[in-house]
């Protein structure tokens, strides 16, 4: 009998498919064990449940959802968009189009968005290209939105830390700024190419600077997230990083308080109003801007609320929200959203992205409820199944007699509260609870060792800076000046050694929110910043980090350290322990935490996610396993916690051995090594070379062609009780003519002027002539069969029809000489290439990591016993300029062997983490292709190498534009090198050394794989 565990193995769904199954269940919230998943997806809720103390709820009973917990509006939009998603994204524009398959299919992004991004993407786009004002899921959430946000619309997208949100924001202004720039309307009432992206504090704007298109490490070329024909025309887009605190109204009267008090003089009427503070701000984006030509996304959206509504939060809380609605609300009054509409909110809607997006609450025991104009729901829970996100485990039970699980709630439980440094132990349970978790650390740190360049990390979260400074001291040492330094009393998380010497890089750092706010820090949080930032600096054997961090301010150099932690190569690469007070930052964005400590006091449940959450990131995302039925799921993640009375999957400590994660690989450029240069045009689209002569249809050369009507109809009969049938049909001549005259048109734009002065001297208006004549000719032919030619306008057949038509044309001079060269090859083969920008790829700078484990050549990991950063060793390949090459299977790293070791191979690479890409078109829709090798064979030439172990009709199509289109794409654009090129399709390894010989030996001698 198959048992089930939620604890030891909770992910259920592959993190790229809609949620299938979820666990159930119990009325606190916790996944009941020995239970089996209920099939379909689990309802959006209201309110979440609160979890409970094992020990104060010792029956454990079935949640039962009711309709009342259901968030109907979220219910209702996610139907609709999977409606319309099935039905393969009907009403939206061509541009929307693209993006939306591009994707939906994971072949297609370097990095693919999961299922999370991917329908908050949607639901966004189905809002306000599809649904209508009078579309009732829409009405019904607009209508929220303007009774809680005074008239301003906004659509929130409610997404569980580390499911990937700024993916979102990304694909949120790709969409928006592809559609505006490619319209020819003067005013465009749905889409922008201007955005102000508001943040809670620095370190989240530090990081959403990828947001920008020409970021160098933008997200949109890491992921792959344009197709590479629209990529140049995102740079239009203009992105405006900024966070909320900068919108405080500034003072007009520059005087002291005296002189305010002497003068009587009103702070309040001589400060800037709300518009001239916003407009301040975003000057440079409002300048030349079309009226209300500005779309603004709110990160972080939680802190933004109106300042009037009915919520128990503190005063400071308050006092953001304010500064943060009052700037949205004055761009609105100031036009800059848009015009208001007749029924109330304006036209550019306000985009909020959070993981909590709910209304802030002053009890624990409180169930918190979300912000009423929440459009997609992604949470934790459903986040935890999928994989996205690490499972946090907190403590439900224990070994005392007391009637609560005391390291649950930490803070509460221990007196007193105040923590000593010089103490040998800390009070209890304090004590115990952290010397537990570091224990479970050392473990984890064993089992990392030699697996990632960069250790676990702990988080310690301390009421005050008063107790952060304790336990800062208590674990990591202390002392200063020339005096004897004390170490700490956790070895590996100890600054000092036992020798009273300083470690050479920091282990442990105190850091406080206020340094995410550019404010003063305490003296002593000052003081030990600038410590720790000298003491690196001083060991670095980087001169320019060292400078840098020297010339900033102390905040400004331990926010880079903290914003650094886990970082390969930066100041914060081997900081193992993060103390912080009150809370850490938000967007602090580490995948390597691994345990969290909570000594506060823990008012809101909202307030135990968001400290949670800073530890869910994931380190990997390509440690998969295959499930029953095929069902393909991410190897689990754990985060330790204590101390924080928040969790959704019991069993705490671990009663197994730590898991260990997938080693990091680095692939990387070898320098010197320029003579392995790959080189690879990058395509956007293929474009056809006129012809010299006037074209006509070969009747001989058309090949048949059928159209079946398939589920829509093209005629019927019309009848009544009595009286005279009447057939209608939608095919008569005007239809007929205008299909000719688009087909015509549109072939006709897929040409281009070339550099021959007779190919040039043909004009437009001739070649359509020529084409609509032949497209006439070819609908008439006996070979092809279609009820009606509207059909041919479809998608899936449009540019099968426009090549079954070029294909069948001949140009008219030298009629019969020219007839026997096309039998062998078609006059369509005539092409050229539009280039994107950069015009070439190459395999020079390349520098990323993978936890791909089918790695060539296999590395070796050596950790260095100072404790300094592991370092990836082993053999380099012999004739690529990458190091080394990461591949998804044995076959693929198999064929890189081949390659690194063929005799006729002078130089290769694989085509993973470089962005080369093939266009390609396959029902419907034009794709991209990423080739798996590329190698230079020691004539010149080049061949393309595709591993495929089974192929199918998607590997059929990109074969068929690889070797039909590219390749003679590329040989025939005047400019470009290395034009000489072959393709190879592997199919297993037994075969792979004849198949690879065999492709080899025909293209270096003149033939074609």
């Amino acid at each position: 009998m198959q048992t089930y565990d939620p604890a030891s193995d909770p992910i259920l769904c592959d993190p790229y498919r809609e949620p299938d199954r979820h666990w159930v269940l119990d009325t606190s919230g916790r996944a009941l064990p020995n239970r089996p998943p209920a099939r379909g997806r689990r309802p959006s809720l209201r309110a979440r449940p609160v979890p409970k103390d094992k020990k104060l709820a010792n029956v454990q009973q079935e949640w039962d959802l009711g309709i009342a917990e259901q968030n109907q509006n979220v219910e209702d939009i996610r139907s609709r968009v999977e409606t319309w998603r099935s039905d393969g994204y009907p009403g939206v524009t061509g541009v929307t189009r693209k993006l939306l398959f591009h994707w939906s299919e994971e072949d297609q992004c370097q990095m693919p968005p999961f299922f999370a991004q991917r329908e908050a993407i949607e639901t966004l786009i189905w809002l306000r290209e599809v649904a209508t004002r009078g579309t009732a899921e829409r009405r019904s959430i607009e209508e929220i939105s303007r009774r809680h946000n005074d008239g301003i619309v906004r659509y929130a997208s409610k997404m569980a830390t580390g499911s990937g949100k700024t993916a979102v924001m990304a694909m949120l202004i790709a969409w928006q700024t592809l559609n505006a720039v490619g319209t020819t309307r003067t005013r465009n009432l749905r889409h922008a190419q201007r955005f102000v992206v508001i943040t809670p504090g620095l370190t989240v704007r530090e990081r959403l600077e990828v947001l920008k298109p020409n970021h160098p490490d933008n997200i949109y070329d890491e992921m792959g997230l344009i197709p590479v024909a629209l990529r140049s025309r995102l740079n239009q887009a203009r992105v405006k990083i900024i966070n909320y605190q900068a919108f405080v109204r500034r003072d007009d009267l520059d005087a002291t308080g005296a002189a305010r008090k002497l003068l009587r003089v009103d702070p309040e009427h001589r400060r800037e109003d709300h518009v001239r503070a916003a407009e301040r701000v975003l000057r440079e984006l409002i300048r030349g801007a079309a009226y209300g030509d500005i779309v603004v996304i709110n990160d972080e959206a939680h802190h933004c609320w109106l300042p009037e509504a009915p919520t128990k939060a503190k005063k400071d809380e308050k006092e953001a929200a304010a500064v943060w609605f009052n700037a949205i609300r004055a761009l609105r009054d100031a036009g800059h959203l848009g015009r208001r509409a007749a029924g109330g909110g304006q036209e550019s809607v306000v985009y909020d992205f959070s993981a909590t997006p709910m209304w802030i609450g002053t009890s624990a025991a409180a169930r918190p409820r979300l912000f009423e104009w929440v459009v997609s729901d992604f949470p934790l829970m459903d986040a935890i199944e999928s994989g996205l996100v690490k499972v946090p485990r907190v403590p439900i039970d224990d070994d005392s007699l007391n009637e609560q699980t005391m390291w649950r709630n930490l803070y509460s439980n221990t007196v007193p509260k105040k923590v000593n440094a010089l103490e040998d132990h800390l009070q209890e349970p304090l004590d115990s609870s952290v010397k537990a978790l570091y224990n479970d650390y050392e473990r984890t740190f064993a089992a990392w060792r030699d697996k990632l360049a960069t250790p676990p990390v702990m988080i310690v979260v301390a009421n005050s800076i008063q107790n952060a400074e304790g336990l800062f001291e208590w674990i990591a040492g202390h002392g200063g000046g020339e005096g004897p330094r004390t170490p700490g009393r956790l070895a590996l998380f100890s600054n000092v050694d036992e020798h009273g010497n300083w470690h050479a890089q920091p282990r442990t750092i105190l850091v406080h929110s206020q340094i995410d706010q550019d404010k003063d820090l305490t003296p002593k949080i000052a003081g030990l910043a600038k410590e720790q930032v000298e003491r690196y600096a001083e060991y670095t054997r980087d001169r320019q980090k060292a400078l840098r961090l020297r010339a900033m301010k102390p905040g400004e150099a331990l926010r880079l350290m903290m914003n650094t932690v886990g970082k390969e190569g930066q100041p914060g690469e081997q900081v193992r322990c993060v103390v912080s007070v009150s809370m850490l930052t938000e967007g602090w964005d580490v995948s390597t935490v691994t345990h969290v400590l909570g000594y506060r006091a823990f008012s809101t449940q909202l307030l135990c996610e968001q400290v949670t959450g800073r530890a869910l990131r994931r380190s990997s995302y390509e440690s998969w396993r295959e499930g029953q039925n095929g069902r393909r799921r991410l190897e689990p993640e754990y985060a330790e916690v204590v101390g924080v009375p928040f969790e959704f999957m019991p069993n705490w400590p671990p009663k197994n051995e730590p898991i260990q994660p997938p080693p990091t690989h680095v692939v990387e450029s070898v320098p010197g090594r320029d003579e392995f240069r790959i080189n690879f045009p990058q395509v956007e689209e293929y474009l056809r070379v006129p012809p010299r002569h006037p074209l006509r249809l070969d009747p001989d050369r058309v090949q048949p062609y059928t159209v079946q009507p398939d589920l829509f109809p093209t005629s019927t009969v019309l009848t009544g009780v009595t009286g005279e049938e009447k057939f209608i049909s939608i095919s008569d001549d005007t239809r007929r003519g205008t299909v000719r005259a688009t087909l015509a048109a549109r072939m006709v734009r897929s040409f281009v002027n070339g550099d021959d002065p007779e190919a040039q001297s043909r004009s437009r208006t001739a070649l359509f002539r020529d084409l609509y004549r032949a497209t006439g000719e070819w609908l008439d032919h006996p070979e092809v069969s279609c009820p009606d030619p509207i059909l041919l306008l479809g998608a899936e057949h449009y540019q099968k029809v426009s090549t079954a038509i070029l294909n069948a044309c001949t140009d008219t001079k030298d009629t019969h000489t020219q007839r026997e060269r096309e039998r062998e090859r078609a006059w369509s083969g005539d092409l050229t290439v539009k280039l994107g920008q950069p015009a070439q790829l190459d395999t020079a700078n390349v520098y990323f990591e993978t936890t791909l484990q089918w790695i060539w050549p296999p590395p070796k990991i050596q950790t260095d016993l100072s404790g300094q950063a592991p370092t990836s060793l082993g053999p380099l390949t012999h004739k690529s300029e990458l190091n080394r090459a990461a591949c998804h299977s044995a076959l693929e790293r198999a064929c890189a062997q081949q390659l690194d070791n063929h005799p006729k191979v002078q130089a290769w690479a694989r085509n993973f983490g470089l962005g080369w890409t093939v266009p390609y078109h396959f029902q419907g829709v034009w794709r991209s292709y990423h080739p798996d090798f590329v190698a230079r064979l020691t004539d010149g030439s080049h061949l393309i190498v595709e591993c495929k172990g089974l192929p199918d009709d998607k590997s059929e199509a990109t074969k068929e534009y690889v070797t039909d289109w590219w390749m003679p794409a590329v040989a025939g654009t005047p400019g470009l090198p290395h034009r000489r090129w072959g393709f190879v399709e592997l199919i297993s390894i037994p075969l792979m050394s004849h198949q690879l010989d065999k492709a080899i030996n025909r293209l270096m001698s003149g033939g074609e794989p």
